[in-house]
């Protein structure tokens, strides 16, 4: 009520100065009586009422503008009035009114934000339920229009849009082939899913890489697509170790006809020269002295090693009986040779010679061991010729013996006849 009062109190201080001495007074086109209850009454069909119009700046440029002055803002397009030493508005055109509406980056991978900002108003309120306020950061998971209501002082209200477009995230996919190695060998990493490619561990660029690792690794790959979107991946080579073989022999020398057993380690399988087949252990007869060459290999490395079987000859034992034949109670002296060391029979010890006195013909044996450790052996027998027998002798020859010293032999011959006789 107090401002259409100075308004029409400024009103009444723009009009051509007349003075008039009667209560009420009305300005028209035609002849008419004011309203009692106004001191000034214009009216009028054809024509309205101009006040003064005006930039901001020159506005401004007003000295000591008096109170309850009042303008046309052109810039502001708003109706204003002096008060408390401010201009404020009373009334403002919504004509042209608008607001506007940016994202710090209206195109962004998944999983990025982005600020929202709205200008032109004095209050904001934004859908997708973003609640007031000028700026909003989001996070679409897809692209998102945005819409947003601004509000200014004199409550004009104008909306607009915004759109984030939300890029997908490329899915890389990385391999090596191949996927495990040797010390020493290479392998090709390969990378796909993306317009560029950036490789750890200093390999550059490039969708394909040659690497060749001395230990285990993992290489991690990142992607980027033609949106500026990246993603990442990694690919393992496995480096498997050259193995170290080693190969024994148990025992590492044997005689001649003996076994040994052959054992290989360091690897995870292994394969034996000779056609002795695969397995870490093989059981050998060797007729010579003989170098296994034994493979191993582990994940497709091999190392290979050497054992030796020496074969020992057996040695060649020989044995005689001096003399081979006896009377009882006489002795023979056996004798072994070929070896170093010898082992009797019939509990005669050991020793190259034994003195034996049978009481009847016996066969001895003899173990001889030579300097490798092989045994070989023989027998010798001692023949007891049995005592005279005191009675007919038969045709042919006849062997007597006879322990005593001297000796009387008596013979006949029955029946009677010719013949020789010969004794010893």
């Amino acid at each position: 009520m107090r401002k259409l009062i100075n308004l029409v109190l400024i009103i009444s201080s723009m009009l051509i100065s007349v003075q008039l001495y009667t209560q009420n007074v009305g300005i028209s086109d035609n002849v008419f009586t004011p309203d009692a209850s106004a001191i000034l009454e214009i009216q009028s069909t054809s024509a309205g009422l101009l006040i003064p119009r005006m930039t901001t700046a020159q506005r401004d440029a007003i000295s000591s503008p008096a109170q309850s002055l009042m303008i046309y803002n052109l810039t502001t397009k708003c109706l204003e009035i002096f008060e408390d030493n401010t201009w404020q508005a009373i009334w403002c055109s919504c004509i042209g009114f608008s607001i506007t509406a940016s994202a710090s980056s209206s195109s962004i991978c998944n999983g990025a934000s982005s600020t929202l900002t709205a200008g032109g108003a004095s209050t904001y309120t934004w859908s997708h339920s973003l609640g007031s306020g000028a700026s909003k950061t989001v996070t679409p998971t897809s692209t998102t229009t945005y819409s947003v209501t601004g509000t200014n002082n004199y409550g004009c209200t104008g909306s607009t849009t915004v759109t984030v477009t939300v890029n997908p995230l490329p899915t890389i996919t990385a391999t090596a082939s191949p996927s495990a190695i040797c010390n020493g060998e290479t392998s090709v990493l390969t990378a796909s899913g993306a317009s560029t490619y950036s490789w750890s561990g200093g390999l550059g660029t490039g969708a394909s890489k040659t690497v060749t690792p001395s230990a285990t690794t993992t290489y991690t790959i990142t992607g980027t697509s033609t949106a500026g979107c990246t993603g990442t991946a990694t690919v393992t080579v496995t480096v498997n170790p050259l193995p170290t073989v080693t190969a024994s022999a148990s025992p590492s020398a044997i005689c001649n006809g003996e076994t040994s057993v052959l054992t290989a380690s360091g690897a995870d399988t292994y394969s034996w020269s000779h056609g002795l087949g695969s397995g870490s252990s093989k059981t050998v007869t060797p007729s010579t002295t003989t170098t296994y060459t034994v493979t191993g290999t582990v994940g497709g490395n091999t190392d290979t090693a050497t054992v030796t079987v020496t074969v020992n000859p057996l040695p060649t034992v020989t044995a005689s009986a001096s003399p081979t034949a006896i009377c009882n109670g006489a002795t023979s002296t056996l004798t072994a040779g070929g070896a170093s060391t010898y082992t009797w029979s019939h509990s005669l010890g050991s020793g190259a010679s034994k003195t034996v006195t049978p009481t009847s013909t016996t066969t001895y044996s003899v173990t001889g061991t030579n300097n490798y450790g092989c045994t070989g052996g023989n027998t010798v027998s001692v023949t007891v010729l049995p005592p005279i027998n005191y009675g007919s002798v038969a045709s042919g020859n006849e062997t007597i013996c006879y322990s005593g010293d001297p000796a009387n032999i008596t013979m006949s011959v029955s029946p009677s006849g010719s013949g020789s006789f010969t004794y010893q």
